[in-house]
C-alpha cells in the first residue's frame, strides 16, 4: 500500500511539473507573438475539410470508490466539414476489481463499461462556435447503471497556433441518471463551463489539459468537476504513448460513495 501511495504521489508531482512547464512555455510564446504582432488565433480555411482520429488501448489504475486495474479502449474522432465540426468520443472498459465500497460487488468481480459522446460545433466566426451534443454512459464506480446527457452552448477560442491552443465554453447541460438501487433516479439541469488547453512542448511531447465544471441551477450543492491531464510522447508520426490522470469529483455522490475518484492511465495511441 505504501509503495502504491508513493507511486501515485510521484505521478501527481510529475503532472504538476509538466503542467507548470507547459504553461510557462505557452506564456513565453504568447508574449513573443504579441511583441511580433502575430495572430493568437490563426484563421481556419473554411473552404477545406479536416479529419483526424486518435485510437487508444491502455491500462488504467482506478482509486477512490474502488481499487482496480482496467483494460480500456478509447476513440476520438474529429471531422470538420467547412464550418461544421463533428466530434465523437467512444470508449469501453474491462475491469478487474480488487476492492470496492459497493456491498453488492465482491473482489475479483469483472465489470464492463461503455460510453459515447457526440458534439457538433458550428463556427460563427474564426474565434467563436455554437455547439450542441449528447451521449450516454455507465459508471459503476459512481453507482450509475445507465445515464444520458444533452448539452448546448458557445465556445470562445482564445489561442490557436501550431503549438498552443486555449478555448473556453459556456452552456447548459441536462443529465438523466438511472442509479443502482436503492439510489433514486435523478435529473440534473446544470450550468456548463469548460476550459481546454494544449501545448506542444517539443516535436515528440504534447501536453493537454481540460477541465469541465457542472453545477445544478436548482441546487448549488449538486456540483461536479472532471479534470483530465495528458502527456503524449510520440514514437513516430502515427504512434505514441499517452500518460494521463483523470480526476472526477462529485459533491453529492450516491449514498455510501466517495466524492473523489482518480484514473491513472498509460495507453498506446494511434493517430491519423
Amino acid at each position: 500500500m505504501i509503495k502504491k501511495t508513493t507511486s501515485i504521489i510521484t505521478m501527481f508531482l510529475c503532472i504538476i511539473f509538466l503542467s507548470t512547464n507547459a504553461f510557462g512555455q505557452a506564456e513565453q510564446k504568447i508574449e513573443k507573438d504579441i511583441k511580433n504582432n502575430k495572430r493568437l488565433v490563426e484563421k481556419l480555411d473554411f473552404s477545406k475539410n479536416e479529419f483526424s482520429i486518435d485510437t487508444r488501448f491502455g491500462l488504467s489504475n482506478i482509486t477512490g470508490n474502488n481499487i482496480s486495474l482496467t483494460l480500456n479502449f478509447a476513440n476520438k474522432t474529429k471531422y470538420r466539414i467547412k464550418r461544421f465540426e463533428n466530434r465523437w468520443l467512444l470508449g469501453a472498459y474491462y475491469e478487474r476489481l480488487f476492492s470496492t465500497t459497493d456491498a453488492d460487488d465482491k473482489p475479483e468481480t469483472q465489470t464492463r463499461y461503455i460510453f459515447g459522446l457526440y458534439r457538433l460545433d458550428y463556427y460563427v466566426s474564426n474565434k467563436h462556435s455554437l455547439f450542441i451534443g449528447g451521449g450516454g454512459y455507465t459508471d459503476k464506480v459512481k453507482s450509475v447503471d445507465v445515464a444520458g446527457r444533452g448539452f448546448t452552448g458557445i465556445r470562445f477560442i482564445m489561442i490557436r497556433t501550431p503549438k498552443t491552443g486555449l478555448d473556453m465554453s459556456f452552456g447548459y447541460n441536462f443529465t438523466h441518471e438511472n442509479k443502482t438501487a436503492p439510489n433514486p433516479t435523478k435529473n440534473f439541469h446544470m450550468a456548463l463551463q469548460q476550459v481546454s488547453f494544449t501545448q506542444k512542448i517539443s516535436d515528440i511531447l504534447v501536453f493537454s489539459q481540460s477541465i469541465e465544471a457542472l453545477e445544478d441551477v436548482r441546487d448549488a450543492h449538486e456540483m461536479r468537476i472532471n479534470a483530465n491531464t495528458e502527456l503524449r510522447i510520440g514514437v513516430s508520426k502515427h504512434f505514441g504513448f499517452v500518460l494521463g490522470v483523470l480526476i472526477k469529483f462529485d459533491n453529492e455522490p450516491s449514498a455510501g460513495d466517495k466524492k473523489l475518484d482518480t484514473y491513472t492511465t498509460l495507453a498506446l495511441s494511434v493517430l491519423y
